[in-house]
């Protein structure tokens, strides 16, 4: 209220003693007073009440003049205020039109929302709300307002200056900032002016440091000669400086002007320029774009012309090359569980020839004849270990491993293991010592077991240390026990790796580019061989410093005689070794570095680029073409058409697209044997954690998130390619080293699988290899309450995939004895066949139970083809395809299992793709549809007449009894269902 000489002259808002009595308003009021006559006083006194707002009282100091006079400033400084403001509304509305016109223009959309936030602002703080609904009480709604435009308003041109700088702005700190003012819109906007007013500050200093940020990047980006920051700098600095001045103002530190409103209606001017001129570059590089299209298509025309030249070259050098792999080609058969000593007989026989030979190589001169045998023979022991680690794993889990006690010295047998690994601890380097403090400890033990746990720590030491490093073996005899440790100063083992060292087939590095290969077998065997002892094993490790492996076994005490102080045969010993040696020979770590030498150029791989839009696809050949060849497909239909034309060994791709979307073309690229090991990378220009986990989960290798650099994007494209050919490369290393060993051939005949059947009372297998050497395998288990059936393919040959398919037949064994879920069994089998030493195998399988007291029939797919499932009820014939990524591939998967309720009567059909993909003489395939057709048309066939059935109809259609591949056919009749079997 104010008073006059003690008369009421007026009031803005309603006075109170409480904030239930008065009534807020801050807006400029013109009242009229009585002039005393001259030499008298005029008293003027103001009644002010404040609960609303951390500051009260007059913002600006009261003016005095004729009415007249004070009435057309204010109306002067509103002409002026409504100027700006219509000018700054009707810029926003301009870009808002442009942004609808293109969504991709960010910078247009940032504009008009700093633009719509100054415009309300400015109507805030002039009290323009006020004047327009005067009995409203919009003193909450002015503030809201006022305080909001402060936090949107510094967001919006944060975000419009990346847009247009991108390289100026930290990410996180971007991030930061925005949060900073999402929370201050939200503690604006649920909370009354006077609490949010009395941390006005906070929106203050967020104002002062993203002037001074702005500011500061401008002025880098003019000093840099940045595209655009010539038209940007005048407005920062403008804005910055009358905004410091209104602060000033506003604190009561100066008495001048308020003229932000000046320097926010110049920066908007500015970023209008800015905005016009990129429109203006834009428009100029599009015509001439348009002018030279022409020229560009003819030459980009040429160059594709000399790439698919060049490809057809590459083509034809593959084939050539695969002809020579297909000859080589010794194993893709299938080992079983119950391999005998019959393996150990070829292998012992030719590594004494091999080192018969040696003996006499002495008399003449056949250097080079030498360096090849002692190749064979090092491989041929790499070989003869694995087989007999093998047979050991078969014997422990089919508890035929016996403990043979004989009275034995460990100190000699300890001294006798050590001075077989005196002579390369030498030649590499190291120090080697033994720690005994006993002169003879008698004992009762297994001597062949105890050698093997020796042998395998010793020899994991020796590999892992390098030159100048120290291994030492000690014995120990306290109490009843007998401590053993090998300790050495090597590359140790990280803490999260240590729970699982002793894991059958986990190894530690599992990287293409290791050092030293191995099975992930030995210290699995440790542990067994210990436990077998009724003894415990230790590891103490630390990266990089070394590890120390100790090994307790329960001491039986005992006498020796003259014979058993012999013991072990020193000859017995020797040939041991040398099998445990060979893991640690040079010749091999020379091998492996010639290997790398190798894969060490990329300039011939092929990358396949699914984008569709063309300008992105142009930035990415750019950034690729100086080291790859390019091949591009506007969306996943055309990608998949391209790669049946000729195999890439990369692929960018973006995700939305037409048609066929990345994460679709992912699906199929993955689910497709032959295609699933091609590194993907997506593009996206979605941020969210979402989107990149799910593109992680479809079995993307990469996810680059859009803007990315061009070198972020070239070295991860290194990366991947590098990887592959590490994959191509081993397959070809394990093939060489098959070809050299001629005991390959040896197992290969005893493990060949020749056409084949197998028949119960519902249940009939067909079966007939392409070649000698196959890769299907089956199996039919019957139990008294359940039936297991399981059909598998396994990729790739040689010793690597006759291993994949042991571990697998292993596995599933002991699986399918615990009873689980189908899913849960095919997610343990992946996790352990991921972890198996050699990369670049994979196994296709599918997996069911049938419960025959409920009929229900369990089951999950690995890649596998989908079976089929005949009701003779409906006649109708349903696949059985849950989703589900081939064996192998990427640790960690899921599976996906399904339930079925099948009648009796109701027929499963498990085939192989060599059935549905033999192809006649005009290339045209059998397809899944005719199996359908027969299997409708063939209800009263039994399962052996159904079998033969199908087998002559693919036969007349092929013209002939020889398939392109394997074809196996496995035909089960659901039974009559039994309640209460179980």
């Amino acid at each position: 209220d104010l008073y006059v000489n003690g008369i009421y002259a007026g009031s803005s808002g309603k006075f109170g003693k409480s904030i239930n009595e008065s009534v807020p308003q801050v807006r400029p009021e013109l009242v009229t007073i009585q002039v005393p006559a001259p030499g008298g006083e005029l008293v003027i006194a103001a009644r002010v009440s404040n609960f609303h707002h951390r500051e009260g009282g007059f913002f600006e100091t009261p003016q005095l003049g004729r009415f007249d006079d004070l009435r057309e400033g204010l109306w002067r400084k509103d002409f002026i205020n409504i100027l700006l403001i219509g000018l700054i509304f009707m810029m926003g509305l301009y870009h808002f039109l442009i942004w609808l016109g293109r969504r991709e223009d960010r910078a247009s959309l940032y504009f008009t929302m700093g633009s719509f936030v100054i415009f309300f602002r400015s109507m805030a703080v002039n009290s323009y709300f006020e004047m327009l609904f005067p009995q409203a009480g919009l003193f909450e709604f002015k503030f809201k307002i006022i305080y909001i435009s402060l936090a949107a308003g510094v967001s919006s041109f944060i975000l419009f200056f990346n847009e247009i700088y991108g390289w100026g702005f930290n990410r996180k700190a971007l991030k930061v900032t925005l949060y900073v003012c999402i929370t201050l819109v939200m503690l604006t906007l649920l909370f009354p002016c006077r609490v949010y007013s009395r941390i006005s500050y906070i929106y203050e200093g967020l104002v002062l440091f993203a002037g001074m940020w702005m500011t500061t990047v401008t002025i880098i980006a003019a000093i840099k000669r940045k595209r655009w920051s010539a038209y940007l700098l005048p407005g920062c600095a403008l804005l910055f400086f009358t905004g410091i001045n209104d602060l000033l103002v506003i604190k009561l530190v100066i008495d001048t002007p308020q003229v932000a409103a000046a320097g926010m209606g110049g920066l908007m001017v500015c970023q209008a320029m800015v905005l016009s001129a990129r429109y203006a570059w834009a428009y100029k590089k599009a015509e001439h774009l348009s002018r030279n299209l022409r020229d560009e298509v003819e030459i980009k025309t040429g160059h594709l012309l000399e790439r698919t030249k060049e490809a057809e070259d590459a083509r034809r050098e593959i084939e050539k090359a695969h002809a020579g792999l297909v000859e080589m080609e010794n194993y893709r058969n299938i080992f079983f569980q119950n391999i005998t000593h019959e393996f150990r007989t070829p292998l012992t026989i030719i590594i004494g020839y091999v080192e018969r030979a040696m003996e006499s190589a002495d008399s003449c001169d056949a250097d080079a004849l030498r360096d090849q045998y002692t190749v064979i023979l090092s491989n041929a022991r790499m070989l003869l270990k694995l087989i007999n680690q093998l047979l050991d794993i078969s014997k422990i889990e089919s508890d035929m491993m016996k403990v043979r006690e004989e009275p034995v010295d460990l100190v000699r047998l300890v001294r006798s293991i050590a001075s077989f690994f005196e002579y390369p601890a030498a030649r590499r380097g190291i120090c080697f010592s033994l720690d005994i403090d006993a002169e003879i400890i008698p004992g009762m033990f297994d001597c062949e077991k105890l050698e093997k746990i020796i042998y395998n720590l010793l020899s994991n030491a020796f590999k892992f240390t390098s030159e100048k490093g120290r291994i030492t073996l000690s014995l120990r005899e306290k109490s009843e026990f007998v401590y053993l440790s090998v300790s050495d100063t090597g590359a140790g083992i990280s803490e999260e790796k240590l729970a699982r060292i002793f894991d059958r087939f986990y190894q530690g590095d599992n990287s293409m580019e290791r050092v030293y290969e191995g099975t992930g077998i030995g210290l699995s065997l440790v542990r067994e061989y210990v436990d077998l002892f009724n003894g415990r094993v230790e590891v103490l490790s630390r990266e990089g410093e070394g590890s120390v492996f100790t090994v307790l076994l329960p001491l039986k005490k005992c006498g020796l005689s003259v014979e058993d102080q012999l013991k072990p045969d020193p000859d017995q010993i020797s040939r041991s070794a040398l099998v445990y040696l060979s893991d640690i020979n040079p010749s091999v770590k020379r091998q492996k570095d010639g290997l790398e030498r190798e894969t060490g150029t990329v300039d011939n791989d092929t990358v396949l680029i699914v984008e569709d839009n063309r300008d992105m696809r142009l930035y990415l050949k750019d950034i690729l073409k100086t080291r790859y060849k390019i091949k591009e497909a506007g969306n996943g239909v055309e990608a998949l058409s391209v790669i049946a034309g000729s195999m890439p060994e990369l692929i960018v791709s973006d995700i939305m697209m037409p048609d066929m979307d990345g994460y679709r073309l992912l699906a199929e690229l993955k689910n497709n044997a032959s295609t699933s090991r091609i590194p993907v990378i997506l593009l996206t220009a979605k941020v969210g954690d979402e989107e990149k986990i799910m593109g992680l989960e479809c079995g993307a290798d990469d996810y680059i998130v859009k803007p990315f650099s061009s070198r972020e994007l070239l070295t991860r494209v290194n990366t991947l390619v590098k990887l592959y050919r590490y994959q191509k490369m081993m397959e070809e290393r394990n093939s060489i080293i098959e070809s050299e060993l001629a005991v390959a051939r040896e197992i290969q005949a005893r493990l060949v699988i020749t056409a084949a059947s197998e028949h119960h009372e519902n249940f009939y297998a067909f079966y007939r290899p392409y070649d000698r050497v196959a890769g299907d395998f089956y199996g039919y288990i019957e139990d008294a309450d359940k039936i297991h059936i399981f059909i598998a393919d396994v990729s790739g040959h040689g010793v690597a995939a006759a291993f994949l398919s042991l571990v697998a037949r292993n596995e599933l064994a002991g699986l399918i004895k615990k009873g689980t879920d189908a899913a849960a069994v095919l997610e343990q089998l992946n996790n352990t066949i991921c972890s198996y030493t050699v990369k670049g195998n994979f196994m296709t399988l599918f997996y069911c139970v049938f419960y025959r007291e409920t009929g229900c029939l369990n089951y999950a797919r690995a890649g596998h083809n989908p079976p089929l499932v005949f009701s003779r009820k409906k006649g109708s014939v349903d696949e059985l395809k849950p989703s589900g990524t081939a064996l192998g591939i990427y640790a960690s998967l899921g599976y996906e299992s399904g339930n079925i309720y099948l009648g009796e009567g109701d027929r499963i059909l498990f085939y192989t793709d060599g059935l549905t993909e033999c192809a006649d003489s005009s290339c045209e395939m059998f397809g899944t549809r005719r199996l359908c057709d027969i299997l409708k048309k063939s209800p009263g066939l039994n399962p052996e007449d159904l079998s033969l059935h199908i087998v002559s109809q693919l036969e007349e259609f092929a013209g002939g009894k020889s398939f392109k591949d394997d074809v196996t056919l496995l035909v089960f009749d659901v039974p009559a269902i039994s309640p209460g079997t179980g």
